[in-house]
Order: structure tokens, then sequence, then C-alpha cells
């Protein structure tokens, strides 16, 4: 029986470690490994006798919020289009108690997916920077724009979306990591967080860039540090953004001449959404969305 514990707990944490490369390849690997632990975690839950996790406050926030989602399926006029997205909304609450059930079983998992993910991140980036540089990246794959990186992507322009969603995930896991006294672990971790938000601006995505931007700023200023560290940290996050843009007129057209186009801001002008010339269709589509159904939006 614990071999076959063991065996199941070193399944789920394989597939685990490997998620943010996965999520590199798509969506079919990650959502199999995904399921994988969900079904491994549902089998030890009654097998085990696992009802504990029934009890947590947690999961009637999640239950209540699948009922709410539940609730927009069926009152949505796309009701055909989302039902089979939406309706096995409830794997992800299951994921979040199975990961959590790994860490309690498996104390050095923490450890693991951060080294883990701190390789990945790294080859993800570097893959960017030899295409940024080499107009092809290490698979072949070009550029379709010449202000954007793809990478690993291919035809997707999501490398730096990617990069973004991580980049907090990574710095919280290279903090939890400090007590673990691997100087050499943190200094790597370190270094490909830079790495990474210098990939993020070379690629061109300028929402993944402004959330990146403001999350490391905003984090400077609400940590613990002396203000001298916390100065100089936000200089040398400026410096680094400044260099990296200017050094490139297509990056610099890209953030600022395409921005000042697309954006035409004034609170004279009687339609709000004509400030934004190219996505004033949208954002006036989405905020009449809203407007229509107020609270259960529109699926």
């Amino acid at each position: 029986m614990k071999k076959n514990k063991f065996n199941l707990n070193y399944i789920s944490i394989v597939l685990l470690i490997s998620f943010p490369g996965f999520l590199v390849t798509g969506p079919f690997l990650s959502e199999l490994s995904m399921n994988l632990i969900n079904i491994i975690f549902l089998y030890k839950f009654f097998k085990n006798s696992k009802f504990e996790y029934l009890k947590n406050t947690f999961l009637i926030y999640f239950i209540l919020f699948y009922l709410y989602v539940f609730l927009t399926i069926i009152i949505s006029d796309h009701t055909e289009k989302i039902y089979l997205k939406h309706i096995f909304y409830f794997r992800h609450i299951i994921f979040v108690f199975a990961v959590v059930d790994l860490l309690k079983e498996n104390k050095n998992l923490i450890f693991l997916f951060y080294k883990a993910l701190v390789i990945t991140i790294f080859i993800v980036s570097i893959d960017g920077i030899i295409q940024f540089f080499f107009e092809v990246n290490s698979l072949g794959f070009t550029k379709i724009r010449p202000d954007r990186l793809t990478g690993f992507f291919d035809d997707k322009m999501i490398l730096g979306s990617y990069l973004a969603r991580f980049l907090p995930l990574l710095i919280a896991l290279a903090f939890l990591n400090l007590n673990l006294k691997k100087i050499n672990d943190l200094i790597f971790g370190i270094l490909v967080i830079v790495i990474s938000f210098i990939v993020i601006i070379l690629s061109g995505e300028r929402m993944a860039f402004f959330t990146s931007f403001i999350y490391l700023i905003s984090l400077l200023v609400m940590l613990n540090y002396k203000s001298l560290v916390k100065i100089l940290s936000v200089f040398l996050i400026i410096l680094i953004t400044s260099i990296t843009i200017l050094v490139s007129p297509t990056l610099f057209d890209r953030y600022y001449q395409q921005t000042k186009d697309q954006i035409n801001f004034s609170l004279s002008e009687k339609n709000f959404f004509n400030n934004f010339k190219f996505y004033k269709n949208i954002y006036a589509t989405a905020f009449n969305g809203y407007l229509d159904s107020k609270v259960f939006g529109q699926g």
C-alpha cells in the first residue's frame, strides 16, 4: 500500500513540476496533467477518507463561485458556445486542494517546483532573446511581426504574457526558499527574474510589460526593506526598462509611438471610447454587455 501511495505521489509531483513547461506546448499536456493530478487526489481522498478538506472555508467560497459561473451559463445568450468550457470549471477547485495535499505530504515540493520553474522560465527567456537578435528562435520559429516576439509559442504572440503571469509566482517562491541557505539557487533565481523581465519588455506586449512594471514597483514599496534599498531597486528597474526600450528603435516605436497613435485621450471627448482609436468598438461592446447584465455578465 505504501509503495502504491509513493508511486501516486511521485506521479503527481512530476506532473506538477512539469506544469509550467507543459503550458508552453499548448493546452493539451497542461490540461491532461491537471486532470491526472485531480484523479489521483480524488482516489486518495476517498480511499484515505480525507474529508477534512470538506470543512475548509475556502471550499465554500469556491463552490459559491462555481454556482455563480454555472448560473451565468444558464442565463447567457451564448450558452451553447460556453457550456462545455465552463461546466467543468470545478476541476480548478479540485486542483487547488490536490496541490495543497501534495505540499502537506512532501516538504521539499516547494523547492522542487521552484527549481523547475526557474529552469523553465530561463529556457523560455533565453529562447526569446535568441529570436530577438537573430529573427528566429532555437526551434526555427521566425518573428511574425518585427516588434513582437513569440519564442516557443510559434504563431501565438503570448511570450510576454506567459512570463508576466509566472513572474509573481517566481518571486514569491524565491522569498519562500530564502531560508534554505542555498545561495547559488537564490542568485540564479534573481538572475532569471531580471532576464525574464527584460524579455517581457522585448516581447512587445504592452499589457504584460505594464502589469509587470507596476507589480515590481508596488512590491518594492511594500517590502519591509530600508528606504535606500527600495529607492535603488526602483531606480534599477526604471534604468533596465529605459535602456532596453531606447536601444531598439522598434521597441521605442512599439511602446511610445504606437501607444500614442492608438490613444488620443481627451476628457472633452463626448464618447469616452473614441479616445481609443483601434479598440473603441471592443471596449464599447464590452461596456454595453455590462449594462445589459450588470450582476451576472454575459457568461
